[in-house]
């Protein structure tokens, strides 16, 4: 039902619109292999958003022909949400180091509206 949104850093702090079915599709950078800095669901997902994927795109160039691809790289984590139920929500997201006690790095934060168009 419906295009999926597409939001990028640029997009923190904003409201996004979404109806039921619908899916929310973010893209942050920063995160990189080598550094071990990755971004992490902080809040946001339950009944009303469900988080359905999560990949990585990298930054590195493909390789030679014969050659393997670059390892530990930087790149874009890409999370996929579905819309399920209506209401709000803030989605909350945080750049991590590696290790067990970590302070963010950074945050990104959407409030997500869920209704009927």
């Amino acid at each position: 039902m419906g295009d999926a949104v597409i939001v990028e850093e640029a997009a923190a702090g904003t409201v996004v619109h979404l109806h039921p079915e619908q899916k929310l599709i973010v893209k942050l950078s920063g995160e990189s292999g080598s550094t071990g800095y990755r971004w992490s669901v902080v809040s946001g997902v339950g009944r009303a958003l469900v988080q359905t994927d999560r990949s990585f795109q990298s930054d590195a160039p493909p390789p030679a022909p014969g050659q393997p691809p670059m390892v530990g790289g930087g790149g874009i984590a890409v999370f996929t949400f579905v819309a399920k139920h209506h209401g709000r929500t803030s989605l909350k997201l945080a750049l991590l180091p590696p290790g067990r006690h970590r302070k963010p790095a950074k945050f990104f934060q959407l409030a997500i509206d869920i209704s009927h168009r």
